[in-house]
């Protein structure tokens, strides 16, 4: 009978998690498993527990929060994860119950590669007419003009990222250093 109560608990505990994170996320503030914990009055690491079991970790290579969030991340040696980024050292450490390590975020943000998207046309027009399709773009293209394809990709993959609101998450620690 207790395990059951015990699993009931745990269920509602990861419920109340879920209902806040929507809560902040929905005010467009980062999610912070810090506040998370105040806010419920449950430990750091019990909250880290139940976001990774909903899917929504932000620890080890990932991270819910964009490259303006923070610039640091301390690694939590109970809960063994990194924690939320926060813009100084001293405020990620905060996010860890038992910081050992401290590190500078790294974050991802995907890049159009031009040279295969013209690689690839060139594909296309020898597919489409077979041979000498390749002649048509060759080698031929200046690197201005691959420039300038470069720069209008990345617009446009930046723009649809924001417009489709699926920017990326994700960072990585770099530059580790002991507490």
């Amino acid at each position: 009978m207790a395990r059951k109560k015990d699993g009931a608990k745990e269920s509602a505990n990861r419920r109340r998690v879920a209902e806040d994170v929507a809560r902040i996320r929905s005010a467009g503030i980062p999610v912070l498993a810090k506040d998370i914990a105040e806010s419920l009055s449950m430990s750091t690491v019990t909250v880290g527990k139940h976001l990774r079991a909903l899917g929504l970790s932000f620890h080890g290579p990932m991270g819910w929060y964009g490259p303006d969030e923070g610039e640091y991340s301390a690694w939590d040696a109970s809960a063994k994860c990194w924690c939320a980024p926060s813009s100084t050292v001293d405020g990620a450490m905060a996010e860890a119950d038992h910081p050992t390590l401290v590190g500078r975020c790294e974050w991802f943000w995907p890049t159009p590669d031009a040279e295969r998207v013209i690689e690839d046309m060139g594909d296309q027009a020898e597919e489409f007419v077979e041979d000498g399709g390749d002649l048509w773009l060759g080698c031929s293209v200046p690197k201005e003009a691959v420039d300038d394809l470069q720069r209008r990709l990345q617009d446009a993959v930046d723009g649809w990222l924001g417009d489709n609101g699926l920017q990326p998450t994700l960072f990585r620690v770099v530059e580790e250093a002991q507490c």
